[in-house]
């Protein structure tokens, strides 16, 4: 895993996440841009399962963490892009 990109977060000026309007109200004051979304956790039948509204992606793990992780991992290799 990159170290920039933790299971719970993704870097601020990440291309590959789904479409978003950007404008200057949501820079910091260093000028970065700060996105928020949200990663919906599930726990099923012993199994992880993380999604996001609208997006074709899911990841799988043993923990919601991992699945976390997992889905992060896919959205950063541009699967959403492929479907």
């Amino acid at each position: 895993m990159r170290p920039w990109l933790t299971p719970f977060s993704v870097p601020s000026d990440c291309s590959r996440m789904p479409a978003i309007e950007h404008d200057d109200e949501h820079r910091t004051a260093t000028g970065a841009r700060r996105h928020m979304t949200t990663v919906v956790l599930e726990e099923r039948e012993g199994e992880w399962l993380a999604t996001q509204g609208g997006i074709p992606v899911e990841g799988r793990g043993e923990t919601a963490a991992a699945a976390a992780a997992a889905y992060c991992r896919k959205i950063d290799d541009g699967v959403h892009e492929e479907q």
